[in-house]
């Protein structure tokens, strides 16, 4: 084995997370940090992910703060950036940006291993076998938490007769035309399945839909305005019920079907254009998860729906960021990188390293600073969307650091209406929006259970 390689940080991962930890340590700091990552290139699951795939939120609030992706500019409808363009955008952060500052080393195609102490991490070559030590001077900061699924790592839960024709999303782009199309899944990697078959002629009377249930989605519309006075007309909200009526008569969101009210709710981001073409799809099977897959049938939770041996189902059913317990982002010595905006990944990491520099800051400090949400599931979990945005109003516009910051960089945008929560009127606001609409969500959660 050769000698350590000691740094202030020791990054596993260079996904988003990782990537912006690392950006933010050459923009705002003098530290030093190696990445290690499995991965060939930077980009974290983009690398295997399904070849039409495209951000579903603007451009604006992806990537890093120190480069702006080419897709920033223009029409938000046209700010969707591409999988190769997120993927080309990441390598030139590394090739560019952060390598050339002889501050950060980069490692892919390595397997780490935390087993050798806090502060010491081994990572193994997958190419040579090699091993090296790191050790970390500061934190081992761990960017793979989140556990972001896609349908390539082969994750699906149910069996699959010999017969049958069952892909992963990702080979659709190579597949032979059959006679009929199933796409398995209620999230948006089903809704761009579905939309990539549309949009290339193939007619929706060909397409049949197995939704395991309906699904309350973002309109890209009213996440592109990113309106903070919302906040303000969210006070006195009474119940779940009320808000959702509320959010969707404003049209923060939107459901597929009128006529259907949904579940659940995953961050799933739409147009009202795409909204009308997916409701061209009037085969929907609303009968639960899948359990098996023959050649004439599937069977799901609650029955058995037939098929044909020319059907090719298109599995999308992972389920993007799985769900993991909550744990503080600062320990001793480490870093556990997770969402503190409610399904945006990417300033989460350079928010847990700039908070990470103010020595003056302890790790409890720190945490109530930085403290990590949950990836939303169920319908009332809207509110804590909405709940987790005015807290951090409230919280972050009276903290001289971040109200400072975070409107300077470029992922700012994420978090707008800072300088309006200073407003001592507007703060309590807030506050008392953000408390109510968690008491709500808390009690709908038990009475369901």
């Amino acid at each position: 084995m050769p000698s350590p390689i000691t740094v202030d940080y020791v990054i596993i991962g260079s996904g988003a997370g990782g990537i912006n930890f690392a950006d933010t340590v050459v923009s705002d700091s003098n530290y030093t940090a190696v990445v290690i990552d499995q991965y060939d290139a930077p980009g974290g699951h983009w690398n295997i992910s399904y070849p039409f795939v495209r951000l579903h939120a603007p451009s604006i609030t992806y990537g890093v703060n120190s480069r702006a992706m080419p897709s920033d500019s223009g029409q938000w409808q046209a700010m969707l950036a591409s999988r190769h363009e997120i993927l080309d955008y990441f390598t030139k952060v590394m090739r560019d940006t952060l390598l050339p500052s002889g501050r950060v080393q980069y490692f892919p195609r390595h397997v780490a291993d935390e087993s050798a102490g806090s502060m010491t991490v081994r990572a193994r070559s997958l190419l040579t076998g090699e091993v090296t030590e790191f050790v970390a001077r500061r934190r081992v900061v761990d960017s793979t938490y989140a556990q972001i699924r896609v349908p390539a790592m082969g994750l699906r839960n149910y069996e699959v007769g010999p017969s049958a024709k069952v892909i992963p999303v990702g080979e659709l782009v190579e597949a032979e035309t059959p006679e009929r199309y199933t796409v398995i899944g209620a999230g948006k990697t089903a809704m761009d399945a579905c939309l990539y078959l549309l949009d290339r002629g193939v007619p929706s009377d060909r397409i049949q839909w197995i939704m395991s249930r309906a699904v309350w989605m973002l309109n890209r519309a009213s996440v592109e305005q990113g309106d903070p006075t919302m906040i303000p007309k969210m006070d006195g909200i009474q119940s779940v019920t009320e808000f959702l009526d509320f959010a969707e008569g404003v049209g923060m969101i939107g459901r597929l079907y009128p006529d259907e009210y949904p579940e659940g709710f995953r961050c799933a981001t739409v147009s009202p254009e795409e909204m009308i073409q997916l409701r061209s799809i009037t085969d929907v099977v609303r009968l639960g998860r899948v359990r098996a897959i023959d050649s004439t049938w599937a069977e799901l939770d609650r029955g058995r729906i037939p098929s044909s041996p020319d059907t090719l189902y298109i599995d999308c059913s992972s389920e993007g960021i799985g769900p993991r317990p909550l744990r503080p982002i600062y320990t001793a010595g480490r870093v556990t990188v997770q969402t503190v905006i409610t399904c945006l990944l990417p300033i989460a990491g350079a928010i847990a390293a700039k908070l990470d520099f103010e020595d003056d800051l302890d790790d409890q400090a720190r945490n109530e600073l930085a403290q990590p949400v949950i990836v939303p599931y169920t319908s009332a979990d809207t509110l804590d969307f909405w709940a987790n945005r005015a807290d951090l109003l409230a919280r972050w516009s009276v903290n001289p650091l971040l109200s400072e910051w975070l409107p300077s960089t470029r992922l700012g945008v994420v978090l707008p209406g800072l300088a309006e929560a200073s407003n001592p009127e507007f703060n309590a606001v807030s506050a008392r929006v953000a408390a109510n609409l968690r008491q709500l969500q808390h009690e709908a959660a038990l009475e369901v259970a």
